[in-house]
């Protein structure tokens, strides 16, 4: 169990093993990188135009290519693979709204 559903002892371990990566500090060196995301990611919501659409799929590539970015220094113009793509798989066995998926 990961630091989301643990509890206790477990909890505070992980917690306190991450705490430094949120540090405010740490954090506002991002900001120019969720800016740009977010520019990126409005801009691709606008061409739906006046339609209601389902925003789910752009922020799941948005939030993938924060991280990636943030997490691992990959940035998305380095990659074949949309961000997106890359959410889906790792998302496989939840369904669109985080519930399991059972066979």
């Amino acid at each position: 169990n990961g630091l989301l559903i643990s509890t206790g002892e477990k909890w505070r371990a992980h917690r306190k093993l991450i705490a430094p990566t949120f540090h405010l500090n740490v954090l506002k060196s991002f900001l120019d990188l969720f800016n740009a995301n977010s520019r990126d990611v409005v801009e691709k919501m606008r061409k739906e135009g006046e339609k209601e659409f389902d925003c789910h799929d752009y922020m799941s590539e948005c939030t993938v290519e924060i991280l990636l970015e943030t997490a691992m220094g990959v940035s998305k113009k380095t990659q074949d693979k949309s961000g997106f793509e890359y959410a889906m798989v790792c998302s496989y066995p939840l369904g669109r709204n985080g519930e399991l998926i059972a066979n």
